[in-house]
């Protein structure tokens, strides 16, 4: 479950990156 959590956390953070609201 961690893995799956770090994972979205990852692709969440780096879609805001890249277009930040």
């Amino acid at each position: 479950m961690a893995g799956m959590v770090a994972r979205f956390s990852d692709r969440l953070s780096t879609l805001f990156t890249r277009k930040p609201l």
